[in-house]
């Protein structure tokens, strides 16, 4: 099905950006999520899993944003953040009511990888709290990284984040 309004190689406000590598790529969408994002909470107001999380019940939906893009900037994230990090289902809902050209959910997922140490960060959540643990590291090792790709993406110094070879 094609957009009459857009025209032939135009990309779409959420079409992932082209890059040479897995951390390439990475580095891009956190970028353009940082930039992107206004913070404006509708992504937190319509999560149904925020429904499901007592430490998320009376949190403000601005700040647990922030708390999440806080963990994009490398830096220490809200109890609410990494309640909503560590409990996002990833089913899209935000997507569809975020008003800017960002998406929540790859939002979430970006920040979930950093909180649990993902690039050498510093790990703000243990693995044993996160459900999907096993699942991921399954998918992980379907990806087929190369050693060097692979040695970035669980052993590379915090110092590498943002920072390109």
């Amino acid at each position: 099905m094609s957009d009459p309004d857009r025209r032939a190689g135009e990309a779409r406000p959420l079409d992932p950006p082209v890059a040479d590598g897995v951390e390439e790529l990475f580095l891009l969408e956190r970028e353009r999520i940082l930039s992107g994002c206004t913070q404006c909470g509708r992504c937190f107001e319509v999560c149904p899993m925020v429904q499901d999380e007592p430490a998320l019940a009376a949190a403000d939906a601005k700040s647990a944003v922030q708390g999440v893009l806080e963990i994009l900037h490398a830096r220490r994230a809200s109890p609410e953040a990494l309640a909503w990090v560590a409990r996002c289902a990833k089913s899209g809902v935000c997507d569809e009511h975020c008003p800017e050209p960002v998406s929540p959910k790859m939002m979430l997922r970006l920040a979930r990888i950093m909180a649990y140490g993902g690039l050498g960060g510093t790990a703000q959540l243990g693995a044993r709290e996160d459900p999907d643990f096993f699942n991921k590291v399954h998918a992980f090792a379907r990806l087929q990284l190369t050693g060097e790709e692979r040695e970035q993406w669980t052993v590379a110094p915090a110092s590498r984040l943002g920072k390109r070879p």
